[in-house]
């Protein structure tokens, strides 16, 4: 049972942070609680200041009717009980007389039983003996219950009832002469006041208790009009897990795609002018070579036949330079569009390593250089696109062919490493400094741009082949200690 009201209280407690909707409504419930409590507190200081004194006559002469009808009907009671007894008989009527003299409800009564004369023939203990005028009481009577039917009656008024009795055989009159009791009552004028400040107090305690959020709203509001102005790394407070909460957390991460978004887009702007400033540059080096060579041919400043063949040796030299450039550029600008797809396979990397190993064993040959590689005993599988893989290898091998030191070893290696497959080569060149290292991978770096260029380097190689790996899900890296530079790749297994 403990562990269920548990449940339910921490149910009812995170319904209560992270509804907007509870929240309003609880506030609503408080408010209205606390403003009753406060219009009957209101209501209960006011009382004896906004009541009206008020007196009621017409119960206490209706009371007083009621008593003299009674008694009447006591007195024939009396007189049917004792026929024969007059003396016993009178007894007990003077004895109602006195008993309904001492027990009336009037402030002031007496009882007189008068015949049709006006002779008095038995009266209560304060009544008088005196001869009356039956016929002005009875009018009196009359005028009275006319008094009484139109709500006239005054307080303290001395009032005339007459009720019919037969008394000794003969008719006569129960008289009652007196004034009736008073009811005092106050009426309360406050009911409009108690209204007036449970409104009030509703009002006033909604207002100050949803406060707070109303401030909150205003202050997201205010932020998404900063964020609106272009002020993108301007972040709302988050506050609460309410809807409220959520909006913030919304408000700030769509800020910040919006601002990486304009900064994605302000560095590919970079990128492409940059892009353009260096392949221009690239382009027009060899470019202004070949119309240069070609202008001297058209000039016929060619003396010779051999300085003629020179002239188109270099030429054609520089148009295949300027026709990898363009490769390069347009290799490198298909890997980094976002939309690239790869025609990836199954492939052994053993197999793999081992073919291109083959195919570029007579260029090492050619310049000094020995390849050796080291395969592992079981097979490597991995997901690539072996074209572009080859690519890689291309540019890897490539560079070691043209920076490595003459008659030195060039080794590649292929190894298991941390879930995936590790493919490291080495060769002798000279030592690369840190800062350049690090630079390595960028478009359009180049070491000593003299010998890069003179080799026919565009600057692009690297940057395509780590590309190449990145789309793979592998990463790529080099290191250099002394005169040995090696090149890491790591990517992962096939499943």
């Amino acid at each position: 049972m403990k562990r269920r009201l548990a449940a339910l209280y921490r149910n009812i407690v995170i319904n209560i942070k992270t509804s907007l909707r509870t929240q309003l409504m609880l506030t609503f419930l408080v408010c209205l609680g606390l403003a009753a409590i406060a219009g009957v507190a209101v209501t209960v200081f006011m009382e004896d200041t906004l009541s009206t004194r008020h007196e009621e006559v017409d119960s206490g002469v209706e009371r007083l009717e009621i008593d003299t009808q009674h008694l009447a009907e006591e007195v024939e009671r009396i007189t049917a009980n004792f026929p024969d007894d007059e003396t016993r008989r009178k007894s007990e009527i003077q004895l109602a007389l006195n008993n309904g003299e001492w027990n009336t409800s009037g402030q002031t009564a007496n009882f007189r039983i008068i015949d049709e004369s006006g002779n008095v023939l038995l009266k209560s203990t304060s009544a008088q003996w005196a001869p009356v005028d039956l016929q002005y009481l009875l009018r009196t009577s009359m005028e009275l219950s006319a008094d009484l039917r139109a709500n006239q009656l005054d307080s303290n008024q001395y009032v005339v009832l007459a009720s019919p009795v037969e008394y000794e055989g003969r008719d006569a009159y129960m008289i009652f002469e007196g004034i009736p009791q008073t009811r005092v009552y106050y009426v309360q004028d406050f009911s409009m006041i108690g209204s007036i400040a449970f409104v009030i107090a509703f009002l006033f305690l909604f207002y100050m208790i949803t406060k707070r959020k109303t401030g909150y709203i205003e202050e997201l509001a205010h932020g998404l009009q900063v964020i609106s102005k272009g002020q993108l790394e301007h972040r709302v407070r988050e506050k609460g897990e309410d809807e409220l909460g959520i909006l913030a957390q919304t408000i700030n991460h769509m800020a910040q795609e919006l601002q990486a978004k304009i900064e994605e887009e302000r560095e590919a702007e970079r990128v492409k002018n940059e892009l353009i400033t260096s392949v221009s540059h690239d382009l027009r080096t060899p470019l202004t070579s070949i119309i240069g060579y070609l202008r001297l041919l058209h000039e016929d400043r060619a003396k010779t036949l051999e300085e003629k063949r020179d002239y188109l040796r270099v030429a054609f030299g520089k148009s295949e330079q300027l026709q990898r450039l363009v490769e390069d550029l347009f290799d490198y600008t298909t890997l980094t569009h976002h939309d690239v797809r790869l025609n990836t396979q199954r492939v052994s990397l053993n197999e793999m390593v081992e073919q291109i190993a083959e195919e570029y064993v007579p260029l090492m040959e050619e310049s000094g250089l020995q390849l050796q590689r080291e395969l592992p005993a079981d097979e490597l599988f991995a997901e690539v696109d072996p074209e572009k893989w080859f690519r890689v290898f291309e540019n890897l091998l490539g560079n070691a062919i043209k920076y490595s030191h003459k008659q030195s070893i060039v080794r590649l290696r292929l190894k298991q490493r941390d879930g995936g497959a590790m493919i490291l080569l080495e060769n002798q060149s000279d030592a690369i400094p840190k800062a350049q290292l690090e630079r390595l991978f960028e478009r359009f770096f180049r070491l000593e741009t003299s010998r890069s260029t003179k080799s026919g380097g565009s600057g692009l190689g690297l940057a395509i082949a780590k590309s190449i790996v990145e789309l793979h899900g592998g990463t790529i890296g080099a290191t250099s200690v002394e005169n040995r530079i090696q090149f890491q790749i790591w990517l992962p297994l096939a499943k």
